[in-house]
């Protein structure tokens, strides 16, 4: 039998400490394990723009550091790609287990699938969405995906779909918006950016303060969304281009 491409000991979630934003947003009653799939591929990242690629921690950040890293990820999407049906039996098995042992913790597991990606999870693998106790949550910029009970979605909105994201908002579900002030507020000054208490018209929330945007406030029926303020991260060439291209929003425009 052909072996998986991605070694078998090693799993494919990697655990809550193993990414720094979701590591600083865990606490003693939720925790997230992460899918890190390589965000460079246009079957794994189709709405990905110039923008967001410039500033995208998946294709930077530890993985430009450490080379090994990348390749992992590489790893897992190749695996992803080419050997679907174990690929997901897999990942339902290890979800599965994370879900029964923190069963009787007091810890609730949460799932964040597109790490760096923007796969149709709810498409691809709907078996996952039948998992008891299961919640997950990511980020998209896939315009015809909607949330479900227990998947939850953030549009994030980048240069060339704000009119998606303005119709996301107005039927009442969150948007993500990067914003960023001038200034040196590269790397870990970045957190020193102030952001709106409004963007057209629709409350700003800080989202900064935790990764976990399932347990973000959500808007009452026949209400809009709110809007998860986010500050621009990377270096200096980094901002340059999330800023040029329209990607990242001027704090000034709204504050």
């Amino acid at each position: 039998m052909t072996p998986d491409i991605f070694p078998e000991h090693k799993p494919l979630l990697s655990p809550p400490d193993a990414n720094a934003k979701l590591r600083h947003s865990g606490t003693e009653s939720h925790a997230a394990w992460s899918l890190s799939l390589s965000p460079t591929r246009p079957d794994t990242c189709p709405h990905s723009t110039a923008g967001c690629r410039a500033a995208c921690v998946g294709s930077g950040g530890l993985a430009h550091a450490f080379p090994s890293i990348g390749d992992s990820r590489k790893l897992k999407t190749e695996f992803f790609t080419r050997q679907p049906d174990r690929f997901l039996s897999r990942l339902e098995n290890e979800i599965r287990a994370v879900v029964s042992k923190n069963r009787d913790t007091g810890l609730t597991p949460l799932f964040r699938l597109n790490a760096f990606s923007d796969v149709v999870w709810e498409l691809v693998a709907p078996q996952l969405f039948c998992i008891p106790g299961l919640k997950v949550y990511d980020y998209t910029k896939n315009p015809h995906r909607a949330p479900l009970p227990n998947y939850s979605l953030t549009f994030s909105r980048a240069e060339g779909n704000e009119a998606h994201a303005l119709q996301w908002l107005e039927r009442g579900d969150n948007v993500s918006v990067v914003f960023h002030e001038l200034g040196n507020y590269s790397n870990h000054g970045a957190y020193a950016q102030r952001l709106p208490k409004k963007w057209r018209g629709f409350h700003v929330i800080d989202g900064d303060r935790s990764d976990f945007r399932c347990l973000d406030p959500v808007s009452k029926p026949g209400e809009p969304g709110y809007v998860i303020g986010l500050r621009l991260k990377g270096g200096i060439r980094e901002r340059e281009k999330a800023i040029e291209t329209g990607f990242s929003v001027p704090s000034a425009d709204w504050l």
